[in-house]
Parts: structure tokens; C-alpha cells; sequence
């Protein structure tokens, strides 16, 4: 999952034209290697998984109709993105870095980790 993500990310980053097929199939194994409960497998595996896929949404804006992107972080909503055709730009609005960490130091607030 991770290479998979990390080598989605680059070629978005290098030059999606050249490298659609590979962005394609690469994205198509992360959608289907979701996991029950949105997971992709290990943390990292998920955090790589997420940024690859919110990636490819910032270059292809091609989503039509209206929904809403949630997150979820063990069992524990987040942070909830609603999009519209309306709507322009909610997808600009997916940047979950800052409510990871707000998450993260919420939870281990005081705590050492590892």
C-alpha cells in the first residue's frame, strides 16, 4: 500500500499525462483495498493511502453530483467535507493534516508515544 501511494503521488506530481495509466491502476488497487471501517491496513498504509487519493482529487476535480468526503480515525468522526456541482471548491477543502494532528494531541495530550 505504501509504495503503491508513494509512486501515485510522484507521478501526479511529475506529469499525470504521461503517467495515466499508472495513476489509474494505482489509485484503482487503493479503492480496492479498502478495508471494513475505511481502513487501508496500517496507519501508515492509511495516511499514505489518503494523501495519494487526496492527490489525485486536487488534479482531477471530475466529480460530479453531491456527497459528502468524512473522515474517520478509530471509530471516531473527524472531520466531515459536503461537496456540491453548486459547490465550487469543497475539494480544495481536503486537507486533514491539521485535524490529524489536533486528533493526535488530543489523544496523547501529556503522554509519551512509543
Amino acid at each position: 500500500m505504501e509504495t503503491t501511494s508513494l509512486a501515485v503521488i510522484n507521478w501526479l506530481d511529475l506529469d499525470p499525462s504521461r503517467f495515466s495509466k499508472n495513476i489509474d491502476l494505482g489509485v484503482g488497487y487503493l479503492l480496492s483495498s479498502i478495508k471494513n471501517g475505511g481502513r487501508f491496513g496500517s496507519t501508515q498504509s492509511t495516511v499514505l493511502s489518503l494523501k495519494a487519493l487526496v492527490r489525485y482529487t486536487q488534479i482531477y476535480q471530475g466529480i460530479s453530483g453531491s456527497g459528502s468526503f468524512v473522515l474517520y480515525l478509530n471509530g471516531e468522526k473527524i472531520k466531515s467535507v459536503d461537496f456540491s456541482d453548486e459547490e465550487s471548491g469543497a475539494l480544495s477543502k481536503l486537507d486533514f493534516s491539521e485535524d490529524f494532528y489536533k486528533y493526535y494531541q488530543r489523544k496523547y495530550d501529556g503522554n509519551t508515544c512509543g
